[in-house]
C-alpha cells in the first residue's frame, strides 16, 4: 500500500522531505512534508523498466536463463532509502 516512506525528516533550507510510495507501481513522489502532497515543487518518479545496455545502447541479456532486465516493478521488492 502507498504511504509516506521512511525518508521523512531530511531537510534543506526549511524543507521537510517526505516520500509517498504509490503501491507497487514503481512510482513515488518526493515533496515538502510541510506543504503536503499538493506541493507544486513535488517530483514524481516513475520507474517503468530497467534494462542493461551495451556501449552502443543495445539491450543485452535478453536470451538464456538469466535475463538482464526488469519489465515491471509491480512484482519486484525494492526499498527507497535516504
Amino acid at each position: 500500500s502507498g504511504g509516506v516512506s521512511g525518508i521523512s525528516g531530511g531537510s534543506t533550507q526549511g524543507v521537510q522531505t517526505a516520500v509517498h510510495v504509490m503501491g507497487q507501481s514503481g512510482k513515488f513522489t518526493i515533496y515538502d512534508e510541510v506543504v503536503g502532497k499538493s506541493d507544486p515543487n513535488a517530483v514524481t518518479v516513475r520507474m517503468a523498466a530497467l534494462r542493461e545496455l551495451d556501449v552502443d545502447g543495445n539491450q543485452i541479456g535478453t536470451t538464456g536463463p538469466v535475463k538482464h532486465s526488469i519489465s515491471s516493478f509491480a512484482t519486484q521488492d525494492f526499498t527507497i532509502e535516504e
